[in-house]
């Protein structure tokens, strides 16, 4: 179709897919997209927001009436949005903001307990120094705390919720020639003192989009990258029992999918075409 679909994220009932969609090919400053929702099966595709601006990375919140949280720049800079949905159809969502900072924030993950977010944002920590942050907050946006200070001249994205909700994984990029990005850790209560662990081996990738992690907590984390001679690679931190957090390549097509076999399946299983 006319649509480039992307991002999509199971609901946590495992019966509904969100994702972004809008037009191809469109310059960046004129992008516009929107919030879509869909029975895992394909059907009932429905636009649950408005086309103003831009919409980035769908997050679902787990427990109570449907809810998702979202990037959007409806009103200028990237903020953060709420989503919430009817209970029983697909239909449009009620939306309000999270945040409100003079400051972009973007990349939403809702832990899984449903009650906080962690996201990045760009802010001035001493005069004439900007740098990309890892934030976290309640889900209304209260109490807003740093966990992650990027090193100047380097910039973080997607932070991700492990199973437990104790550990964040997050990608970084590495100072270099060519430069590269790497999945690191930290813990998520933490503060912007604790040292973050790289999880990835360095050089093998300039490109990771986001981390994903399987809902067993026991597993090791681990990346997707690609390689000379092969369509990618699982790299994983010193173990190869599985795969809790890997680094998605971004999805350009949203079709058909199929609901998993079991509930452990979850957010990390689904499969979205390119």
């Amino acid at each position: 179709d006319s649509l480039l679909e992307e991002t999509p994220a199971w609901s946590p009932d495992l019966t509904r897919l969100a994702y972004v969609a809008g037009p191809p090919l469109v310059p960046r400053a004129t992008q516009r997209s929107s919030l879509y929702l869909m029975n895992v099966d394909g059907t009932e595709a429905t636009r649950v927001t408005e086309d103003t601006g831009r919409v980035r990375m769908p997050s679902w919140v787990r427990g109570g009436a449907p809810r998702l949280v979202f990037e959007w720049n409806k009103t200028g800079l990237p903020q953060l949005w709420l989503c919430e949905l009817p209970p029983a159809v697909i239909g449009a969502c009620a939306t309000s903001p999270i945040t409100t900072t003079a400051m972009a924030n973007q990349d939403p993950g809702v832990s899984p307990a449903g009650d906080r977010i962690a996201y990045v944002s760009s802010r001035q920590t001493s005069p004439g120094r900007t740098t990309s942050n890892i934030y976290r907050s309640l889900l209304d946006g209260s109490g807003e705390t740093a966990v992650y200070i990027a090193p100047q001249n380097e910039r973080v994205m997607q932070p991700t919720f492990a199973p437990d909700g104790r550990t964040l994984y997050f990608i970084r990029t590495a100072r270099g020639r060519p430069p590269t990005q790497r999945v690191y850790r930290l813990p998520a209560g933490g503060a912007p003192t604790d040292t973050a662990v790289a999880v990835t081996p360095p050089r093998l990738t300039r490109t990771l989009p986001w981390p994903a992690c399987s809902p067993v907590a026991r597993m090791p984390p681990a990346s997707i990258v690609p390689r000379a001679g092969s369509a990618s690679q699982a790299a994983v931190d010193g173990s190869s029992r599985g795969r809790p957090c890997a680094s998605k390549a971004r999805r350009r097509k949203v079709t058909r999918a199929r609901v998993p076999a079991r509930a452990e399946a979850g957010s990390s299983s689904s499969r979205a075409g390119r």
